[in-house]
């Protein structure tokens, strides 16, 4: 490989946009927290795909049967067809998967092109990947299995007519075929629509490696970036093919799991869930995208692709296939596998599937040392196929942008068949914040394998530029402070808040709106927290209502917080806790959640930089491993470094909010946390100083068996029970003083045990508290000396605030690393330190680090004084909702509070906008399909009794009786004739048309008989079809006579009339003669009606033409006539194609008899509907014969409209006379004469329009290129 090609293909690429469409939550939002919030969005197929009872048996050997009813779908979402110019009418021709790559494209450009650089669309492509085929062919192809259908009647006995007949009514159980089909269920137009309706001008193509397909999109796509053809790519991969075809493909591969989920490398896995989903990607040159100022989610450093050649069979996956793209990927990034942390692997949950994969992976990562987040969002949304790369890779560049770690579900023990141990692997069952290891970015790679040995590998690496994109609200909690200068106001904004969250706005963007708003100098304010808009609206009636009653105060609920009045006059003291409080995974939802939190833990190096490993472990399978983890985090030397970093975390949190303290105390080692806050401590040395500490009083105890007892008692009590000790018990010493009820004794063990005792016989409550040693006692008085000397290396500060003494109970004095060096073999004096601070003025004090037991006791302290005790924590619920629970508390108390702040890092919400009256729900199954119903229910209707016996048995055919060939129009009238309806118990039997089932075996002679009939049968029919065929021909050939006269630059002169024959009707054995086309010498002109005998000056028009145009336009499409404009491009807007248009022509042409039609090769120059109003009324201008009111009706623009209505289905009121027909309205030129043959029928008599009629539009600047509508309405009016 040359120099410059192997630059080429280590470019790196930016993610500058994506947009997912996944089971669970739709939305890119929607997919993170889905993710995320561990849902599963796996669940039973909806009727709206097949239905169960049709298709469901559990024995995987049932024919035509699936033994799994369970699978992902997606919600379904808001599809608007005038904004991608698609007509309604045509939805159902249209396969869901195009439509739903239209949403995700139109979506992922718009955040693409955010930066504000111009964008040139002609070097944009659109490479996706597509596997298998669309619905909407399977579909299409079962209506053709009429002959199958037909021949399976007719051996049962039925006549023709019947057989007939029921194989119409299956037919009408599918969609019928349209103009629009052929494109509708193309796979490649997945790709074309999308270039088509967002005017893209770069390659757009589609690709398939079955359920490799998007990587392999991705690869092809960063090719075109790596050799400069492309500057921007929309990638991905669509899959919206979860029909019982794909259901029956799996089930007898088989692949499916029996139990009906998707456990990928747990030891429970069964087989695969498949699921649906839509995944898009906007890239980018990294170098490029930071030139355009574009916001960058991460940076993709290298892609591997292989094939596993010779295999035991196309579809089993080979390792060492497997292992060749991982290595290809790395070669290609620059650096090794050891410095990923995060495989989110292919993971379908096949047993050989998910071992195979881990043998590959396993043997390119080779570094035990290092560690590996293993994963799959599969467990989540089951294998969306052709969708689940590009699901693997969202979900990667998610994690590396928020800094997050996602869980997989359902592996309660790791299969023990992938050998882990002695791998960098690890199964990550549980979200857990992704902590920094070292200086280097986080990095994650994605692994996608697909049948017939298809691999691929890509590696992705987190953005730590300065336009690092910023990160999605989706929390699982948010905080609603709402501010007023009265009661009375704040009750109102509380009913407004109420309202809010019943209109469809969303959470966060309530939350984001108050928090702008919030003034804490105002007198009235309140807090509410709510995890969805459901619980928010009930919390907001419930406030409300207790405003109005006065009774607010009262309330006792956690999530609302009142206070109305002045903001209470005192001091505010941050309160640290100590050992004791901490516990495993303590402060990961706030990690999660803010950047702020995070770096308290990304900053943690040397000896400590593992130290997130304790309190953020791997996750636990079983109770010994979960005992065992707690057991390292309660060990001194990790306990209180751990605690301090978890604190300093919430204060650095507290300080975005600006949030200031007058003073600070901590509860044993929480007062080296306060000092630090307080500026004596050095921050950057605190959690060193911390480990330290932890270690020093560890090897102090060490041997000592020292623990520690509270008691429910207060203090003078515990001090007589301990002078009541016998001699033979050793030194026991109040180590607490924490509450009025509540102290702690320490001492060895087995003395310890009798305090318990004693306790328990005086009537008093005891507890163990989860300590590594006796604190605060004899038994770690060693530590002292040590850590003062410790302490006496740092360079100690002036104190910002005063910072109390647990030893004194007092403010701290000059001798700060005596004083703290002696406090490890000191009683605590919390109780006494607390009412100290009260009394000095401090009323608010919040607690600032893990749990909420310093918040319990300040209350018990200070009880019958006024005063605020906050907690930012609650061990008992998610970390988030404490958090925000705590801020309720502090909003309501008047504390000044720039709620901003926790928005800074995040976009900002979308303001929800009602959906538009025409939008309509698409999901993976294709729209307006007759079966199976809606609602899934099915109700039988016979038609017909069933006939047991016939009466006579059907004569035999003994010689071949003269064929007969039904005449056309015949055959019209009985395709159109109501079904025939058969009474229960005919009196006569009817003779089939072919005898096919007899007593005995047909002679040879019988059936050269048969096989004449029927050749003779099908030959008479092909010529019926030859002669509609020709008629056909003929009608198009005189519609372009017709419009080519109407172009032409002619004198007016007499009106001929010529008559036009029909081609002859056929004899009924003969063969009808071809009927030629007319051609351009003998033009034919449409017969004018005579006029009324009363002609007035000037037609009387009761409706507009406009509203005639857009009436047929919203007929024809199915766009509601509101939604339509005259201004509106046909094609560009409305997506009427050229057939649809000459629909909507023939309409209007019905509407206005008389009026010419327009020539063939004038439609492209009809653009807008408007186009087609003023090409009528250029029609009138030029001269109309007096006519009766009775004559026109309706104004020509209304014709018009109602016409391209009828023949595309767009809704009239969608409709304008100014929109561009095939640009806008997608009205390509068959259904452009369509329409004006329907005008021609609505207007007849009316003169042609002149080509320089035509010429003077002032609209028709682009008529050289698009033909505009209003040219319809010039040469009406």
């Amino acid at each position: 490989m040359t120099d410059s090609k192997q630059h080429s293909l280590t470019t790196p690429i930016a993610v500058i946009g994506m947009t997912a469409i996944y089971p669970g939550e739709p939305g890119l939002e929607g997919y993170w927290r889905t993710v995320t919030g561990g849902r599963d969005a796996i669940g039973e197929v909806p009727p709206s795909h097949w239905l169960i009872e049709d298709y469901f048996d559990p024995d995987p050997k049932a024919p035509d049967r699936t033994y799994c009813k369970r699978g992902g779908f997606i919600e379904p979402v808001l599809f608007d067809p005038v904004r991608f110019g698609l007509p309604p009418k045509a939805l159902p021709s249209t396969d869901s998967a195009q439509i739903l790559a239209l949403i995700a494209a139109r979506k992922v450009l718009d955040e693409a092109m955010r930066g504000g650089a111009a964008v040139d669309l002609d070097r944009v492509d659109v490479v996706l990947g597509v596997a298998s085929t669309t619905e909407l062919v399977v579909q299409m192809g079962s209506r053709m299995q009429r002959p199958v259908w037909r021949k399976a009647l007719l051996e049962n006995g039925l006549t023709e007519d019947e057989a007939d007949e029921i194989c119409q009514d299956i037919a009408d159980q599918y969609p019928t075929w349209q103009e629009s089909t052929f494109p509708g269920l193309l796979g490649n137009v997945v790709a074309g629509r999308v270039a088509n309706r967002l005017d893209l001008g770069g390659s757009n193509f589609v690709v398939d490696a079955a359920c490799a397909s998007s990587l392999s999109a991705l690869q092809t796509a960063l090719h075109r970036l790596y050799l400069h053809e492309s500057d921007l790519v929309l990638t991905g991969g669509v899959d919206a093919l979860n029909d019982v075809m794909m259901f029956m493909c799996f089930s007898k591969t088989p692949a499916f799991s029996a139990s009906g989920d998707c456990r990928p490398f747990s030891d429970a896995a069964d087989g695969t869930i498949i699921g649906e989903g839509v995944g898009m990607l906007a890239l980018k040159r990294l170098d490029d995208a930071e030139r355009d100022g574009d916001p960058i989610h991460a940076v993709i450093r290298g892609l591997g692709s292989s094939s596993d050649g010779r295999a035991s069979s196309v579809y089993a996956p080979r390792s060492e296939g497997q292992a060749k793209a991982l290595r290809r990927a790395y070669e290609r990034a620059g650096y090794g596998p050891s410095a990923v942390e995060l495989v989110e692997a292919h993971g379908t949950a096949t047993k050989a599937g998910d071992v195979a994969e881990f043998a590959g992976l396993k043997s390119v990562f080779t570094d035990e040392s290092a560690r590996c987040a293993l994963g799959s969002v599969k467990s989540q949304i089951g294998h969306t196929k052709a969708a689940a790369g590009a699901a693997g890779l969202i979900k990667a560049v998610l994690a590396l942008q928020h800094s997050t770690l996602p869980g997989t579900l359902k592996v309660d023990r790791p299969n023990p068949a992938l050998g882990l141990d002695g791998t960098p692997f690890y199964v990550n069952a549980q979200t857990r914040p992704w902590v920094r290891t070292g200086d280097q970015p986080r990095r994650a790679a994605v692994s996608s394998f697909g049948f017939g040995g298809s691999n691929f590998h890509v590696t992705v690496e987190e953005y730590r530029g300065a336009q690092r994109a910023k990160r999605l609200r989706t929390l699982p909690s948010e905080l609603v402070a709402l501010s007023a200068v009265s009661g009375a106001q704040l009750e109102q904004k509380v009913a407004a808040v109420a309202a809010a969250a019943r209109s469809g706005e969303s959470l966060a963007r309530i939350a984001h709106d108050c928090a702008h708003e919030f003034d804490a100098s105002q007198i009235a304010r309140a807090g509410l927290v709510a995890t969805d808009v459901a619980q928010l609206g009930t919390l907001a009636d419930r406030l409300g209502t207790a405003l109005a009653q006065g009774t607010a105060a009262q309330l006792k609920d956690p999530n609302i917080a009142v206070g109305v009045g002045p903001v209470r006059d005192g001091k505010t003291a941050f309160l640290f806790p100590g050992q004791g409080s901490q516990y495993v995974g303590m402060g990961a939802d706030l990690a999660l959640a803010f950047p702020e939190a995070l770096r308290a833990w990304d900053a943690l190096d040397g000896d400590l930089a593992d130290l997130h490993r304790v309190v953020f472990p791997e996750p636990a399978f079983d109770t010994a491993e979960a005992d065992a983890q707690k057991a390292t985090l309660t060990a001194m030397e990790n306990a209180q470094p751990a605690i301090a970093t978890a604190s300093l975390s919430q204060l650095a949190l507290l300080a975005s909010l600006g949030v200031t303290a007058d003073a600070a105390a901590g509860h044993s080692f929480g007062e080296v946390t306060a000092l630090a806050a307080a500026g004596v401590l050095p921050v950057e040395r605190l959690v060193e100083t911390a480990r330290t500490r932890g270690v020093l009083m560890a090897e102090a105890g060490r041997g000592q068996d020292g623990a520690m007892l509270a008691v429910t008692a207060g203090a003078e009590a515990v001090r007589a029970l301990l002078d009541s000790k016998p001699q033979d018990v050793g030194t026991l010493v109040i180590a607490n003083d924490n509450a009025p009820t509540q102290v702690v004794v320490a001492g060895y063990q087995s003395d310890i045990g009798w305090v318990e005792a004693a306790a328990k016989a005086a009537g008093l409550t005891t507890v163990r508290l989860p300590v590594a040693s006796a604190f605060h006692s004899p038994i770690v008085a060693a530590s002292s000396a040590p850590l003062t000397a410790y302490l006496n290396t740092l360079d100690l500060g002036q104190a910002r605030f005063p910072v109390y003494s647990n030893a004194t109970a007092q403010i701290y004095g000059d001798s700060v690393a005596g004083q703290l060096g002696d406090q490890v073999r000191q009683s605590v004096r919390f109780r006494e330190m607390i009412e100290t601070m009260a009394h000095d003025g401090v009323t608010r004090f919040i607690e600032v680090g893990p749990g909420r037991v310093l918040t319990r006791l300040v209350g018990q302290i200070l009880a019958g004084t006024p005063h605020t005790a906050v907690a930012l924590d609650d061990p008992k619920a998610h970390g988030l909702l404490g958090w925000h629970r705590g801020l309720a508390a502090l909003v309501a108390d008047g504390v000044a509070l720039d709620l901003v702040a926790l928005f800074q890092s995040y976009d900002t919400p979308d303001k929800y906008e009602p959906p538009a009256a025409h939008a309509v729900r698409v999901g993976g199954a294709n729209l307006g399909k007759p079966y199976p119903p809606v609602d899934g229910k099915v109700v039988i209707t016979p038609k017909r009794a069933r006939v047991k016996e016939r009466a006579t048995p059907p004569p035999a055919v003994t010689s071949p009786p003269v064929a007969q060939v039904p005449q056309p129009v015949a055959v019209l009238q009985r395709m159109d004739a109501p079904p025939l309806v058969e009474t229960a118990e005919p009196t006569t039997a009817v003779q089939p048309a072919v005898t096919v089932a007899a007593q005995a075996p047909l002679s040879t002679d019988a059936w050269s008989v048969i096989d004449r009939i029927q050749k003779e049968t099908a030959d008479q029919h092909q010529r019926y079809l030859d002669v509609v065929t020709q008629s056909h021909q003929a009608f198009l050939g005189m519609a372009a006579q017709m419009m080519a006269e109407i172009v032409g630059d002619r004198t007016p002169g007499a009106v001929s009339t010529t008559a036009v024959s029909l081609p002859p009707t056929p004899a009924k054995t003969g063969v009808p003669e071809a009927v030629p086309a007319p051609t351009a010498s003998a033009p034919v002109v449409p017969v004018v009606p005579p006029l009324a005998p009363e002609p007035v000056t000037a037609p009387v028009v009761a409706e507009s033409v406009g509203d005639v145009v857009l009436s047929i336009v919203s007929e024809k499409t199915g766009y509601p006539v509101q939604m339509l404009g005259l201004d509106m491009e046909m094609e560009a807007e409305l997506g009427i194609d050229s057939i649809k248009q000459v629909e909507i022509l023939a309409a209007l042409q019905g509407r206005f008899p008389g009026a010419p039609e327009v020539a063939a090769s004038e439609l492209a120059r009809l653009r807008t509907l408007q186009d087609v109003v003023d090409s009528l009324a250029e029609f009138g201008s030029g001269g109309v014969v007096g006519v009766t009111a009775p004559v026109v009706a309706e104004s020509v623009g209304d014709v018009v409209l109602s016409i391209v209505s009828e023949k595309t289905g767009y809704p009239v009121q969608m409709l304008g006379l100014d929109m561009e027909m095939e640009a806008e309205l997608g009205i390509d030129s068959i259904k452009q004469v369509e329409i004006l043959a329907a005008l021609q029928g609505r207007f007849p008599g009316r003169r042609r329009l002149r080509r320089r009629s035509w010429r003077g539009c002032a609209r028709c600047r682009m008529w050289s290129i698009r033909w505009r509508s209003s040219v319809l309405v010039a040469w009406l009016v």
